[in-house]
């Protein structure tokens, strides 16, 4: 089963080998022989644990002249008996091989149906021509019909539409094949080689192995000789022709030998048919499995329960092309949009598109439950949101952010649509890619630090101003300040002496309070003294001592009295001596001088004042100086400092500037590597091309310079508009596209110097100018230069014969447009693509000329037989148009229909199973040409 589950319904790659032996067939088989068994049931289940152990799924049995008509049934014993061990049933595709009448003998090998009744079987071969009894001896009989006759009798259509048996010519090149040389005419080999009823032939490698000239004659182009060249390419299988059990037994011809991988969703004759009319998408080779070369990211299932309108569903997705169709109202989009909410992709783009979503939305309960497992790396994931809520990881390794983690591309109805028309969403295209995503991430950050330290520096600067005012007042001040210490200067003498004065005058009134104080104090002792004395003088209590006491109370009452009475006489002397001193002739003289210094210095003050000078402030205006001088220093440093701000501002501006640069450069490689991966034309150039114009978003530049037209009366809305487009236009015309905001930076510089610019529409004169100069500030002009001018991304879209068909944003169609979009979107990266209805803005032939075949080559198709053909990416795209799981040959189709208002699932699988097909038909739309080869591959 490969990397499926077995509940997987969709198409997928089966290990085939459709031509073997087996050892009844005596004249082929080489060894064991098959009396070497105890019976033929031992021989069959030998052989067939030798099939499970070569891996082989599917089988064709093949023997010649259909020896194995009763071995088969032991064939199926056998596979019924091992299947446990193994863990996966063999499918037997019954048939023969036998020589037709082509030329001296060629070939044939037939298939038949697995259920097919093996008398049937015996009954078709004698009808194609192989008489009774098959074989002379060991020999086998020849058949009498030729090779048309034998297509026309075993692929007949049976009562239900289907062939019955599919024709394969075996061994090719080799012994009795079609282009035997030595058994078959060249124009013979050629008649039966165009047949376009024969779809298969046996090659012993793969054709992209071969010469040159086979590969010319297999793939039917252009370059393929007219005589030879089919209406359709055949499909090439390899068989091991078994003819022994090992490679012991049997050098090449062993089982497991050669193989083909063949996807089918059941093995079906009718799966065979469509494999071989569809080999470049269903028939590969090489020695793996080609599901296990698929390295992308894959939404591997999704489970729905509990929602309003859609049914209970469980759906596991193919890895590579899923289409979900179904009437208007069958539940296709509502399916699309819970992977969006499963998967938290948030709103779609486009107004039509969210409220598409936000209806959808309504569609979910509390008790809803969206599941979906995912695989990336190697490694699964299951996701669940209940109740429309954000998801969770319900089982695998915690993750922080789902939607960054699975980068799965997500597409409404309409959004492609809204892509197109939105120059940012295909800015965003390119943003996104796997190439850009991280680098531009991490560029985005370092442009971040970079603006916040321009914004530091651009404040910085934005002070100068302030500080040259400061300056400006400061050194007014300082000169103030030395015009009146100057004036002050001549004074210095009177005003000292003054002074001398104050202070001896502050000493005399010192001196007052400082004797006043003693004065007091003596008093205060005095009454103390006094008070003491009365205290101890009173009487005695009798006592046993009572006169030796008295006594000496006595005694110290008298020192008491004496004390008191020297206190009080030194109180005296001391007032009468200090107010002889301060009121004596001395203090008399000083006061006469003091007075006179006095009136001297009213006088002096008077004429200071007249010099606005205050005397009293003399000093004061000497440490105000040292003060302003001081921060006068400290201002012109700060300038100093700005000076070199801006310096530091250019050079940050320029490492921004080249950041942008490089972010650039990383849309450039995008863009080539897309369109490195969109389909080509036929002269092998890519249909869609991608130009990055730096800063060329002319648009986003006008849009930016609107705020900044401040005064209508001073500049019209015209006027304005008309200068930005000049400004945009001169940064277009150097000989590398610059910033238009570096030349508008230029223009406004200029004209501040009062130059003429060239290209400028006004002259450094015009009225207009002094408007502009004013709006356009160093701050202005510095935010300005922070903001980044989109890259303008331009699109155009190119003929099969490689004619241009237009530019997107001019001379598209709609549909046109979309398709460039979608193509671009689907080249962008490996991740799961989901795409709710793409025809609505395609018409029919664009769907089936550009976007069918994107889609094949997308999902791993077309590989043109070679080795190995590895499947980009996943794609799930609900669609009403049969182009798209027809003629992209979509592994999975989810068939929908709305039954007693619930979306059902009517039928799941790929296009071999009748009940799929049967559902595409009833929606089928396209275009003739597509008509034409649904009904030569599917019959509708």
């Amino acid at each position: 089963m490969g990397s499926y589950s077995s509940d997987y319904r969709g198409a997928r790659f089966y290990k085939c080998d459709l031509h073997m032996h087996t050892p009844v067939d005596l004249s082929h088989w080489s060894s064991p022989p098959l009396e070497s068994f105890k019976d033929e049931q031992e021989a069959a289940e030998v052989y067939i644990k030798c099939c499970y152990e070569a891996g082989l799924e599917v089988i064709g049995i093949t023997d010649h002249n259909f020896a194995s008509k009763n071995f088969i049934p032991l064939l199926y014993k056998a596979i019924e008996k091992l299947k446990p061990e193994f863990g996966y049933k063999i499918t037997v595709f019954p048939g023969f091989e036998f020589m037709a009448d082509v030329g001296r003998g060629c070939h044939i090998l037939v298939l038949m149906s697995p259920d097919c009744d093996l008398d049937t079987i015996d009954h078709l071969l004698t009808q194609c021509g192989v008489p009774y009894p098959r074989f002379d001896g060991h020999r086998p009989h020849a058949s009498t019909k030729r090779l048309p006759e034998i297509l026309e009798i075993i692929q007949r259509k049976a009562d239900n539409g289907q062939l019955q048996g599919i024709v394969i010519c075996p061994h090719s090149q080799s012994d009795a094949g079609i282009f035997d040389n030595d058994r078959i005419a060249d124009w013979l080999q050629r008649e039966e080689f165009i047949n376009p009823e024969l779809l298969c032939i046996e090659v012993p490698r793969p054709p992209s192995e071969m010469s040159s000239g086979w590969q010319r004659l297999l793939r039917a182009g252009t370059d393929c000789d007219p005589a030879w060249r089919r209406t359709r390419p055949i499909a090439c299988i390899m068989s091991s022709d078994a003819k022994g059990l090992q490679v012991s037994d049997c050098a090449e011809n062993y089982i497991g030998y050669r193989y083909t991988w063949i996807k089918m969703s059941n093995p079906s004759i009718e799966a065979l048919r469509q494999a071989f009319l569809d080999h470049g998408s269903r028939i590969q080779f090489g020695p793996t499995r080609p599901e296990d070369q698929y390295t992308h990211p894959k939404v591997r299932r999704i489970i729905v329960r509990g929602a309003k309108f859609l049914g209970d569903q469980e759906v596991e997705f193919s890895h590579n092309l899923n289409t979900l169709i179904g009437g208007r109202g069958s539940g296709k989009s509502t399916l699309i949009e819970y992977l969006r909410i499963a998967l938290n992709k948030g709103e779609p783009t486009g107004e039509e598109a969210k409220k598409n979503f936000e209806k959808l939305r309504e569609t979910i309960t509390d008790d809803t439950l969206i599941r979906i497992s995912l695989e990336k790396d190697g490694q699964e994931w299951i996701l669940e949101s209940k109740g429309g809520n954000l998801p969770e990881v319900a089982e695998g390794s915690p993750v922080p952010d789902i939607a960054r983690f699975f980068p799965v591309r997500i597409f409404s109805q309409r959004e492609i649509y809204s892509i197109s028309e939105d120059r940012f969403a295909r800015t965003q295209l390119i943003d996104e890619h796997e190439l850009a995503r991280s680098e531009l991430s991490k560029l985005k950050r370092e442009a971040e630090e970079i603006v916040t330290e321009i914004r530091q520096l651009s404040q910085q600067i934005v002070s100068q101003l302030a500080i040259e005012e400061q300056e400006r007042i400061l050194k007014t001040e300082l000169l103030e300040l030395q015009v009146r210490l100057e004036s002050l200067k001549k004074l210095e003498e009177p005003l000292a002496q003054w002074k001398g004065f104050l202070v001896e005058e502050k000493l005399f009134e010192e001196i007052k309070t400082h004797t006043s104080d003693v004065t007091n104090v003596l008093r205060q002792a005095s009454e103390q003294i006094a008070t003491v004395a009365q205290a101890i003088s009173s009487d005695l209590p009798e006592t046993p001592n009572k006169d030796l006491v008295g006594n000496i109370v006595r005694d110290v009452s008298l020192h008491i009295e004496k004390l008191h009475s020297s206190v009080g006489s030194v109180l005296k002397d001391f007032e009468s001596n200090i107010n002889a001193i301060l009121y004596g002739q001395s203090v008399q003289e000083w006061r006469k001088k003091y007075e006179a210094a006095q009136m001297g210095y009213n006088e002096l003050r008077q004429q200071l004042t007249e010099f606005g000078a205050d005397p009293d402030q003399y000093l004061n205006y000497q440490k105000e100086l040292r003060e302003k001088e001081d921060e006068l220093k400290s201002l012109q440093k700060r300038l100093e400092e700005v000076k070199s701000a801006r310096d530091r501002l250019e050079k940050k501006i320029a490492e921004l500037q080249e950041i942008w640069k490089k972010e650039t450069e990383i849309r450039i490689n995008v863009a080539k590597q897309l369109m490195g991966k969109v389909p080509k034309t036929r002269n092998n150039q890519p249909f869609v091309t991608i130009v990055i114009e730096p800063f060329g978003d002319d648009r986003a530049f006008l849009e930016k310079m609107k705020p900044f037209l401040k005064d209508r009366r001073r500049i019209s809305d015209e006027e304005w508009d008309g200068f930005v487009w000049e400004v945009f236009r001169a940064s277009r015309t150097a000989d590398s596209p610059k910033l238009p905001t570096e030349i508008l930076r230029s223009w406004v510089e200029a004209l501040r110097e009062g130059k003429e610019v060239p290209g400028c529409p006004w002259s450094s004169r015009d009225r207009k100018v002094q408007a502009l100069l004013e709006w356009m500030n160093h701050e202005t002009l510095t935010n300005l230069r922070m903001e980044r001018i989109p890259d303008r991304v331009r699109i155009k879209l190119y003929r099969q014969d490689g004619s241009e068909v237009g530019e997107l944003e001019e001379g598209l169609s709609v549909g046109q447009r979309c398709t460039a979009i979608l193509a671009l979107l689907l080249a962008a990266d490996n991740v799961p693509a989901i795409i709710d209805q793409p025809e609505d803005d395609l018409d029919n032939e664009f769907v089936y000329r550009e976007l069918v075949p994107m889609l094949r080559e997308l999902s791993g198709k077309n590989s043109g037989g070679a080795t190995v053909s590895r499947s980009q990416r996943q794609i799930i795209v609900a669609t009403h148009n049969a182009n798209i799981p027809v003629n992209a040959d979509a592994e999975l189709i989810i068939a929908l229909e709305a039954r007693n208002n619930r979306g059902i699932i009517r039928a799941l699988g790929a296009l071999d199973q009748v009940s799929v097909s049967d559902a595409v038909k009833e929606i089928m739309e396209g275009s003739e040409d597509a008509f034409r080869k649904r009904f030569e591959k599917y019959g509708f």
